[in-house]
């Protein structure tokens, strides 16, 4: 994707991360200059589509009025 257009939005915010905001950016720039030659632009991003989502069962509580750790639920009345 043609990022172009936006890349001096995209400075401004990693370079506003004050600890690693120098090295991010030069690793940045250095990849989309590398997709932007890969897609025929000066900088381009690559993202991936996931078609399909995994999910988790979670497991039933085993005793309804304790939570896992053994702590009695309390209601207001």
């Amino acid at each position: 994707m043609d990022v172009g257009s936006v890349i001096n939005l995209s400075r401004e915010g990693i370079l506003s991360n004050t600890l690693e905001g120098k090295s991010l950016w030069a690793e940045y720039e250095m990849c989309t200059k590398f997709r932007g030659r890969e897609y025929g632009c000066q900088n381009a991003e690559a993202f991936a589509r996931i078609t399909s989502v995994g999910s988790v069962k979670t497991p039933e509580n085993p005793v309804p009025g304790l939570w896992y750790s053994g702590v009695q639920l309390a209601h207001d009345s």
